[in-house]
């Protein structure tokens, strides 16, 4: 927690400040494979930095050409408990809300050494070196770890600094996603060409697919300050026994996932809910299968005999991937491709709306074009991580709306109070032409809402959603 600014104008130094980060081990020790489950206890009496808080990790595969997708996508759901009480329960789908949240905010993309943000070919951005053999791993110790962030409340509390020994101990616990986020295919090298022909790559999948991932060497990092002069805990004393509770306020998602025909209904009950997210990917995304082309990059040159040629995005940005777990495509029966002219790029797009209590929100029907710069406006930010309209609607298609004023402090809630309503929320197409029939959607909506730990004298908590 950091001084408040009343507080702050009237001092020159803080006396006794120190800082250590300190490695914290889970409660288990065995390798963690998929649908498994890890669990974590913060240190006691401690100031803890809760935004900085990372698990690292090792990470190994097996199976034919198996590849890892960006880190996150690896964990399906994480957990919060004080003393046994539920903090944040975690939303189901955690990967895709990650995903999405990456999508609107690319600047937020994880660091390409230790974060794994993309699919690789043939060569490590990690290593700098050549994959070896079919599988991508990652198996050295300490020589070589991945760090990955801990979800929702750990991203967004406030105040980022919590003295532990308020609370009960503190406990975060992984569920491990499936292994088929990750892609397999039966080929992997673009190679030295022998023909004039254009040669693809990442072409099907196995018979049956085989990737498989192991975690191995995980702990915390865990960045902890100590202050000797007194004022923290004056302070802190200070605002319980004012108020009765010191508030620490955080984002919690909810998730919804249905079968998209045309309309999708849910419900929430919050006091906040500042913002819906809804994403569609194809019906067959949870399988497990090759990793897809973004559109608008290559995977394929004109061909000259006996010359070998690299494409990788992080060689010089010739290609770029993504695996079907997290590949985000509008829809529509027909989606536009390079390929396509401008005249049918340009005709029979669905249309989509959300209806809020029975209010359609926005108040007209957007079609699936005017979708992207909707959630621009959601999210208060001027670009996505889509490079072009043909990537949005193929790869990065989020849909979002925004319920509260253009502000991300999880200390001021302006989102839509759904307590003691009808609390009826649905997701329609309103126009159907060339809407997707013959592949049906797997829709997943987010709803994002501020929640508040109340902190009382004696470790009482409250949580108010």
């Amino acid at each position: 927690m950091s001084y408040p600014s009343e507080l702050m104008y009237g001092l020159r130094s803080i006396d006794g400040v120190s800082h250590a980060s300190f490695k914290i081990p889970a409660q288990t020790t065995n390798d963690l494979t998929a649908n498994s489950q890890v669990r974590f206890s913060l240190p006691s009496n401690s100031i803890v930095d809760l935004r900085k808080v990372r698990m690292v990790f090792n990470l190994t595969t097996t199976g034919t050409n198996a590849r890892i997708p960006p880190l996150h996508s690896l964990i399906q759901r994480i957990q919060i408990t004080a003393g046994g009480v539920p903090i944040s329960q975690g939303c189901a789908n955690q990967h895709l809300l990650t995903q999405a949240l990456q999508i609107v905010h690319p600047e937020d993309e994880a660091d390409v050494v230790d974060g794994h943000p993309d699919i690789f070919r043939s060569r490590s951005a990690i290593m700098g070196t050549d994959i070896s053999g079919h599988t991508e791993s990652y198996d050295q110790g300490d020589a070589t770890v991945f760090e990955l962030s801990l979800g929702a409340f750990m991203d967004s509390v406030e105040p980022r600094m919590l003295s532990t020994d308020l609370l009960p101990q503190i406990e975060i616990e992984l569920f491990l996603n499936s292994n088929a986020v990750l892609s397999c295919s039966n080929g992997n090298q673009l190679g030295t060409y022998a023909t004039t022909a254009a040669q693809q790559l990442f072409t099907s999948p196995p018979t049956t697919p085989d990737a498989a991932f192991t975690m191995k060497n995980y702990s915390l990092i865990v960045p902890c300050y100590s202050v000797m002069d007194g004022m923290y805990e004056a302070m802190l004393d200070a605002v319980i026994q004012r108020q009765e509770y010191l508030p620490v306020a955080y984002k919690e998602y909810y998730s919804y996932a249905d079968a998209f025909t045309g309309t999708s209904q849910f419900s929430n009950g919050s006091s906040c809910l500042n913002r819906l997210i809804a994403i569609t990917r194809d019906s067959d995304a949870n399988t497990q299968g090759a990793p897809i082309l973004v559109q608008g990059y290559k995977n394929a040159v004109a061909a000259t005999a006996g010359t070998a040629v690299q494409l990788e995005s992080h060689v010089h940005h010739g290609e770029k991937y993504v695996s079907k777990a997290l590949n985000f495509r509008a829809p529509m029966e027909a989606l536009p491709s390079t390929a396509e002219t401008a005249a049918t790029f340009g005709s029979g797009f669905p249309k989509l709306v959300y209806r809020v209590n029975s209010v359609s929100l926005p108040n007209f029907n957007v079609p699936l074009t005017q979708c992207y710069g909707i959630t621009k406006r959601a999210y208060d930010v001027d670009k996505t991580m889509a490079k072009s309209m043909v990537e949005y609607l193929n790869n990065r298609f989020v849909f979002a709306i925004n319920l509260g004023l253009p502000n991300d402090s999880v200390r001021v809630k302006t989102g839509l109070n759904m307590r003691g309503s009808s609390s009826t929320i649905r997701l329609e197409c309103v126009d159907t032409t060339n809407f997707a029939t013959t592949d049906t959607k797997l829709l997943s909506v987010f709803m994002d809402t501020t929640a508040e730990l109340r902190i009382g004298a004696g470790k009482q908590l409250a949580v108010i959603n």
